[in-house]
């Protein structure tokens, strides 16, 4: 079972994993 507010956190971590990971390249 995959409920809505832990696809949504996956989501946000990924994005904030993506937005990080961008930040320390530049």
């Amino acid at each position: 079972m995959a409920p809505e507010w832990q696809m949504k956190r996956k989501m946000l971590s990924l994005t904030y994993m993506t937005q990080w990971r961008g930040i320390t390249l530049i």
